[in-house]
């Protein structure tokens, strides 16, 4: 891949202006072949693929301040084709057409650390070469890219020198969404389920307790809340109305929250805590998977000695014994929804680095 970028700045009165255009070029040669599995091991070939995809893009940026106000304007335009060949089939190629992109954003200084922000954007998003040409499945040449309109508003700033927030919501209308299926032998097919609506907010907050202190160097605690609600818009498939369920693999509400805390003789000690609301499997939302909360934590020392640092740890994850599936195969045939997890485990360690 090559990138290529031209900057101009400038001010006019109290404003200042710095604009840049630029174009980028990509190709990518991906090579992948599928085997049978016969107890473990490696059976007779089954494809033998090679997908060739160019992209070619050219994008233009202008962003305009003046004091408080900070306005940003910018569009890109792309075209992307791409090439499979499965021996002993002839190679297939498809094109995906020239894609406007326009982006437009607006931030206000409303104080020392306080931000306000709006965005409207339209992204574009043409298949992988693992969805056009997935391993075990027949080449999907008719796959149309992702596209749709996002827009997003929030704040972020800071309270003094110990609280950082970051609080956003976004509504994203997705056309020719692409969604992930399983075969009875397990492979991946992938199709444009129509179109969908994605709401959501997120909040993030960081706190330090302590700082510079004899017993503490640094104690820092921070929370993450997602809030989803992502449905199906008129997706119809086999005579099956999927319009109103939610998109599976999504759960409505997810938290992450954790705890730092680092001494200046060289231990620390971290813990983490993460919540996952129920998700949907399938399309027709008739097979989940159950909320779990998984608890981890971890204590170490360090040290260091002239050129060369050592440390040494232990700790525990999944500390509550949750039961629950690490990783789902959405929309997956004969129910094979689930993947086995881990209870209870903890871990031991020791690392010597040589600084140069």
């Amino acid at each position: 891949g090559g990138r290529t970028r031209l900057f101009y700045n400038d001010s006019i009165g109290k404003s200042v202006v710095n604009i840049q255009i630029g174009a980028e070029l990509q190709q990518g040669n991906v090579f992948s072949k599928a085997f049978g599995n016969r107890n473990g091991e490696r059976d007779t070939l089954q494809t033998d693929d090679k997908v060739t995809n160019r992209q070619r893009l050219g994008f233009a940026q202008a962003i305009w301040q003046y004091k408080k106000l900070q306005a940003e304007a910018g569009v890109s335009a792309g075209y992307m084709d791409v090439a499979v060949s499965r021996a002993p089939l002839p190679t297939l190629n498809r094109d995906f057409g020239l894609q406007i992109s326009p982006r437009m954003a607006l931030m206000y200084h409303a104080g020392h650390a306080i931000k306000f922000y709006v965005s409207a954007a339209r992204g574009y998003a043409p298949p992988t070469s693992a969805e056009v040409s997935p391993s075990g499945s027949v080449i999907n040449m008719n796959l149309q890219p992702e596209t749709g309109w996002n827009y997003e508003g929030g704040v972020k700033g800071a309270a003094g020198e110990r609280l950082r927030y970051n609080a956003t919501i976004f509504s994203y209308n997705l056309s020719d969404a692409i969604v992930q299926r399983r075969d009875s032998l397990g492979g991946d097919t992938y199709i444009n389920a129509g179109g969908s609506m994605q709401h959501g907010a997120e909040l993030q907050i960081n706190y330090r307790f302590w700082r510079n202190k004899r017993m503490f160097d640094n104690c820092e605690a921070w929370v993450s809340y997602t809030a989803n609600h992502f449905v199906y818009e008129d997706f119809i498939q086999n005579n099956t109305d999927y319009t109103g369920k939610y998109l599976p693999g999504v759960p409505t509400h997810a938290i992450a929250a954790g705890i730092d805390i680092n001494t200046p003789l060289g231990a620390y000690i971290n813990a983490t805590y993460f919540y996952n609301d129920k998700t949907w499997l399938n399309d027709a939302n008739t097979v989940d998977a159950n909320a779990y909360h998984l608890l981890g934590a971890r204590v170490g020392y360090r040290h260091k000695i002239r050129k060369y640092a050592w440390a040494v740890f232990t700790g525990a994850d999944n500390i509550l014994d949750e039961e629950y599936s690490l990783g789902n195969d959405i929309n997956a045939a004969g129910g094979r929804y689930y993947n086995a997890a881990p209870g209870v485990n903890y871990y031991f360690g020791i690392t010597l680095s040589y600084l140069h």
